[in-house]
């Protein structure tokens, strides 16, 4: 019973560490460490999972040889050789894993490693610490650098949204009735703005001559437009003006050709019609 509240005890502490974090967002400094922390961990989450099967797929490999060690005896002893890996929670899947978690982090156990099996032993080994420990860990710290370069382009808003989440879990505990009941208080609710990339100098003055040159060329299609209505107009008035020339003329003709048909007749012209 002792020793099961030890270990119900450590729970706790460990809660009670994990919330003064949580109260640590109260002030600036802390408040922009702690939502660095949280980005790196949720941009990793993906990265920690392929991490996982990394392991147990070089555990099933190190569980596989294991077993191969069991069928050579030690002709010294006359036992089968020590395990490559040593029980830690009597599972031989498990303890791989383990195994390989630590040979990640530089604790190479390679002691038996030439009792059996050598080169297939050390083959793994050189291929787990190359995948696990230069590829992989890389890959956490520019995961880790993008994260920190995101949340630090962006400090002051990362401190804000802190603290006013911290208030926010807390504001069941005001009374909104009360406090708004006079009628000259008013509580704002502010939706998050997205926030606009840092543009190049160049960029910008490239968007301005675009806008310039737009509202200069609508001005002069306008104008032109304007122009040609107006021409149009003209040319228009031009035409019925020749108009009702060419039809004084055509009348002038006409008289003037009956006027010598008319002097003609008496030479039996018919008359023109």
């Amino acid at each position: 019973m002792f020793r099961s509240a030890n270990l119900i005890g450590c729970v706790a502490i460990l809660l009670i560490w994990t919330k003064l974090f949580y109260w640590m967002r109260l002030f600036e400094s802390f408040a922009a460490f702690i939502r660095m922390i949280q980005e790196m961990i949720v941009s990793s989450g993906v990265f920690f999972f392929m991490l996982l099967l990394l392991w147990v797929a070089f555990a099933n490999v190190f569980v596989l040889i294991e077993k191969n060690r069991a069928y050579v005896i030690d002709p010294k002893t006359g036992e089968p050789f020590e395990a490559i890996f040593s029980e830690q929670s009597g599972v031989g899947l498990i303890d791989a894993t383990i195994y390989t978690y630590l040979v990640g982090l530089g604790d190479f156990d390679t002691d038996n490693f030439n009792q059996s099996d050598i080169g297939m032993n050390w083959v793994i080994f050189i291929l787990s610490t190359y995948i696990i420990q230069l590829v992989f860990m890389n890959v956490l710290i520019a995961l880790m650098s993008d994260a920190y370069a995101s949340v630090k382009e962006i400090q002051d808003q990362s401190v804000l949204k802190e603290q006013v989440s911290l208030m926010e879990n807390y504001s069941f505990l005001i009374s909104k009735e009360k406090l708004f009941n006079d009628g000259d208080k008013y509580l704002l609710y502010i939706v998050s703005e997205q926030v606009e990339e840092d543009i190049p100098q160049t960029e910008k003055n490239f968007a301005k001559l675009r806008e310039v040159l737009s509202y200069k060329t609508e001005t002069s299609e306008g104008r032109l437009l304007a122009k040609i209505g107006q021409n149009e107009e003209h040319i228009r008035s031009e035409i019925s003006i020749v108009k009702t020339n060419m039809t004084a003329m055509k009348e002038d003709i006409l008289k003037q050709i009956q006027n010598v048909l008319n002097q003609g007749r008496g030479k039996g012209v018919p008359a023109f019609k």
